[in-house]
């Protein structure tokens, strides 16, 4: 270590180059105001000296923060401290460190999915299938890869029964992302939404900056005459008719008629949480809300608990004139589904697909016949 006329110390074995560390903590020096604006510096030549360090050490410090306008030279003069003025100092926040669950633990919380240990394969056969595609040259489309909504499209109205096609599919990451890009492409007015209901759909209704109203649920789902009842606009109602979020109710039929009826006298959108459809332990799943009112219905779903929740994949099916103004919307702010895990999720090639590659497959595209519980 050596130390000169300026309160700065290079250290030849920390492995970061001396001009860089020098450059450093000269920087450091103006912004917490040690050295004032017109403060000259040592010269290259007797910085270096005092530093023990070659000349052109100092020189590249003093040309990078020339570059950076913090210093500024004066020919015949020497180098001075530029006017840049005083910068506010902000103790830095300190991040708490995140919680540990002991080995062996398993979380029990609501939502967390069973992840089937014979996909492992599988996903090792996607990536290495998207490493060997070639990428897109230009940002995604805003909608997402066209055989991927494709296959979205035919398996919602296979196995929920949403008759639709690619062009009313968007590919989102997740239900809670499709929330919003919906929302954002509405107009102002208040979110009704279960209660006691999912606590994420609140938050994505309170950042778009919309007011909640509160809605009860009961033993057939959302309570339709209590919405009625509210006095005040709402401009879109979000629900979980297939498994009720966190109760696990179903929606009933008539239940369902109602808010469809109401929705329509409001005019208003029904955002249609699609939540733990694909897990039934007696019958088969009951069809989508969206299956009867395809125009007044966004259908939300997502691939979290099918596949697994790190993959943030989902789908919003709409109306083709909601979905291409969303796709505007996300075009504008470079909101693009990634490339990468739309293909990787893609269906296995007839070629010899790996055995977890033709389980991910049938899961995924096929519709899920598991049982298994969250």
């Amino acid at each position: 270590m050596a130390q000169g006329t300026l309160p700065v110390d290079v250290h030849r074995g920390s492995g970061t180059p001396l001009h860089v560390q020098l450059a450093s903590q000269v920087r450091d020096l103006v912004t917490r105001g040690v050295l004032q604006s017109g403060a000259r510096l040592p010269s290259n030549r007797a910085l270096a000296s005092d530093l023990g360090v070659a000349r052109t050490v100092v020189e590249q410090a003093y040309d990078q923060l020339l570059a950076e306008g913090w210093l500024v030279a004066r020919r015949g003069s020497g180098t001075f401290v530029a006017d840049v003025g005083t910068l506010p100092r902000v103790a830095p926040s300190v991040r708490r460190p995140p919680e540990t669950r002991a080995p062996g633990l398993v979380r029990l919380g609501t939502g967390t999915p069973w992840l089937d240990p014979r996909l492992q394969a599988g996903w090792r056969r996607a990536w290495r299938d998207v490493a060997a595609a070639s990428p897109p040259r230009d940002y995604p489309d805003p909608t997402g890869l066209p055989e991927l909504r494709e296959e979205v499209a035919a398996y919602v109205s296979r196995t929920r029964g949403v008759a639709c096609g690619a062009g009313q599919v968007m590919i989102t990451a997740g239900t809670s992302h499709g929330m919003a890009l919906a929302l954002s492409a509405l107009g102002p007015g208040p979110v009704a939404v279960e209660d006691p209901g999912y606590r994420a759909a609140v938050a994505t209704v309170q950042q778009s900056g919309r007011e909640v109203v509160d809605v009860p649920v009961d033993g057939q789902g959302l309570d339709v005459a209590a919405l009625a009842a509210h006095p005040g606009p709402v401009r879109s109602v979000y629900v979980t008719p297939a498994h009720q979020h966190p109760l696990g109710i179903t929606m009933s039929a008539t239940r369902r008629v109602a808010l469809l009826a109401e929705a329509s006298r409001r005019q208003a959108l029904v955002l249609e949480d699609d939540y733990d459809s694909e897990f039934r332990y007696d019958v088969a799943p009951l069809p989508a809300l969206s299956a009867l009112d395809r125009r007044r219905v966004v259908y939300l779903g997502t691939a979290s608990k099918i596949l697994l929740p790190g993959l943030r994949l989902g789908w919003l099916v709409a109306d083709a004139d909601l979905v291409d103004r969303v796709a505007v919307l996300r075009a504008a702010r470079h909101d693009h589904p990634p490339w990468p895990t739309q293909r990787a999720t893609l269906p296995a090639t007839p070629r010899s697909p790996s055995p977890g590659r033709a389980e991910m497959t049938r899961i995924l595209v096929g519709g899920s016949s598991r049982s298994a519980g969250r």
